[in-house]
């Protein structure tokens, strides 16, 4: 494999639709290589570097960040050979839901505002990955950010979860 660039994508809050005036410019880059994840922070810059194989590991086994970099839509493409295989591309939803559902409950257990909008917005993004075999966009629609604000400000720790379950679910 080369060290070629396969694409850059946005992620984190502005991916997601989040995003505000202090948020981080997070991003990834993704290299036609085995290289493991580089998380490099420089102020407001957050860039993780991962080579393919590392990045499809990743995200077959559920790591959110890793899926969701798999599924973006803000992706730059320098090497388009790769995109049918992307296009195509669709994760486990078993694997997925278990370490996403840790994941939540990871969030909620901190409790911030941030925290309980990252649990509900991986609720949502369990819910169109059931809907849809394995794929979805992690870029959300108006109404999904209206549902993660009010949901994450409206409800705490088991009451949280009881609701993501049910964005999950329905």
């Amino acid at each position: 494999m080369s060290d070629d660039i396969i694409f850059t994508s946005v992620h984190g809050s502005r991916l997601y639709g989040l995003d505000h005036e202090g948020s981080d410019r997070d991003s990834i880059i993704v290299y036609g290589d085995k290289r493991k994840a580089r998380h490099k922070h420089d102020g407001k810059d957050d860039t993780i570097h991962i080579g393919l194989a590392d990045l499809l590991d990743k995200a077959f086994s559920g790591a959110p960040q890793f899926v969701e970099a798999v599924f973006s839509h803000q992706k730059e493409w320098t090497n388009t050979d790769w995109r049918p295989m992307f296009d195509s591309f669709r994760v486990p939803v078993s694997a997925v839901r278990a370490k996403y559902m840790r994941t939540i409950r990871a969030f909620i257990g901190t409790d911030t505002q941030k925290s309980r909008q990252h649990a509900v917005r991986l609720g949502v993004a369990l819910r169109d990955l059931r809907r849809n075999n394995g794929w979805y966009s992690p870029t959300l629609t108006a109404d999904d950010v209206a549902l993660v604000k009010s949901t994450a400000l409206a409800y705490r720790d088991e009451e949280l979860l009881q609701q993501i379950e049910e964005i999950i679910y329905e």
